[in-house]
């Protein structure tokens, strides 16, 4: 099976997944986010097995309430993440609002070499899909007065942004052939 770089069941996390959900993805990641408090500014960095269905990412995020908790296994649907992004040569990253995954190879799965070649199949593969989310939950939210004006903004400008970097990379890998 294409798109499983480290066993379903390397953790428990496949359990928050909705049953009747097709895993297509499993990989490990870093995750990173911040913490506001007051004056100062907390950052949190940590290991996520990380499994993708057609519809949303399951991964763990870290109890900021609780010192020493474990971390909270989440399930998030596609349209809660902003960006799939390249960050550099040897780094893709999936964005959403207050948390970002950085996809990290397990080296006993993966070669450094295979791990180069995954990363830009990565984007190939998820930023489309992403684009296509996004723009499904914004035709249904459009309209409907409990979501905020904010919210679609953001969606609009996040869609842009990636169809922009689509097409880039899309001219780029054509200039290849």
């Amino acid at each position: 099976m294409s798109g499983i770089y480290v066993p379903i069941d390397y953790s428990d996390i496949k359990n928050v997944i909705p049953p009747g959900e097709d895993i297509i993805y499993s990989t490990l990641c870093i995750g990173f986010t911040l913490q506001s408090l007051g004056t100062k500014t907390k950052t949190y960095r940590w290991a996520s097995h990380v499994l993708m269905t057609p519809n949303g990412v399951a991964y763990t995020f870290p109890d900021m309430t609780k010192r020493k908790a474990p971390p909270k296994q989440v399930y998030s649907s596609w349209d809660k993440f902003d960006t799939i992004v390249s960050k550099g040569k040897s780094s893709v990253g999936i964005n959403a609002r207050f948390v970002e995954f950085r996809l990290v190879r397990e080296e006993n799965y993966e070669s450094k070499e295979k791990f180069k070649d995954r990363l830009k199949e990565f984007i190939a593969k998820f930023r489309p899909l992403l684009i296509k989310k996004k723009e499904q939950w914004l035709e249904l939210n459009r309209d409907n007065p409990e979501i905020k004006k904010r919210s679609i903004k953001r969606a609009e400008r996040s869609i842009l942004w990636m169809k922009k970097a689509e097409n880039k990379r899309l001219a780029k890998e054509a200039k290849k052939k």
